[in-house]
């Protein structure tokens, strides 16, 4: 399981710094997570969560998920969401 947290920190305009205030998650884990993409434990996702305010499915990088995500979007006509960093 990968983590798309660098990609929602930055959407957010938020710092590592300011992330780690916010989720109470140390700094050097959250750089950690941005490097690798590897997901550290559950407790820590949803912490990573909810201070970034994305769901847990937003946060994990499940390409084919979000692919089929996508396609349904592309098929009902909204793609309001969507920025060509995201495709």
């Amino acid at each position: 399981m990968k983590l798309r947290l660098k990609h929602w920190r930055e959407r957010r305009a938020m710092s590592i710094r300011d992330l780690s205030d916010k989720s109470k998650v140390s700094s050097a884990t959250i750089v950690a997570v941005e490097k690798t993409g590897n997901a550290p434990r559950p407790n820590v996702i949803r912490r990573l969560a909810a201070a970034l305010d994305v769901t847990l499915d937003e946060l994990i990088d499940d390409s084919p998920a979000t692919l089929e995500q996508f396609i349904a979007e592309v098929a009902s006509g909204d793609l309001s969401k969507w920025q060509i960093t995201d495709i």
